[in-house]
């Protein structure tokens, strides 16, 4: 239709062309969308990092044990969910920044979901 304003069709070489074209866009665009995404769960993890080293405070362990349940009823605010929660611990685990233990008891309750604070892991990213 560039070539010809006057055309009244497509012929199949430029058409196949053109379906060439839109699914490369297409393949971009879901690539630099899942490339975001990623990046907004590393922007999460390292909010809950900081968070982990300035803000919580648990006197039984020193501040080195957290629970789930303590990050998404206290932590930062894009976690407040369980599965967000546990995306993100896993993520620190991954990295260095938290190691997965036992039950124990954390602010006076007895937890199932329980990590040790790292204070010297890998950087998140």
């Amino acid at each position: 239709m560039i070539e010809d304003l006057g055309a009244t069709e497509i012929g199949a070489e430029k058409l196949a062309a053109a379906i060439d074209l839109a699914q490369y866009y297409a393949s971009e665009a879901i690539r630099i969308r899942e490339a975001s995404a990623i990046g907004e769960e590393l922007a999460t993890a390292d909010r809950l990092l900081k968070w982990l080293h300035d803000g919580w405070k648990e006197e039984q362990s020193g501040n080195t044990l957290i629970s789930s349940p303590d990050i998404y009823h206290f932590g930062p605010r894009p976690i407040h969910d369980r599965a967000t929660a546990q995306k993100m611990v896993a993520l620190l685990v991954e990295h260095g920044w938290l190691v997965k233990v036992e039950p124990a008891t954390v602010n006076g309750k007895a937890r199932r979901e329980v990590s040790r604070i790292v204070k010297g892991g890998q950087k998140v990213g």
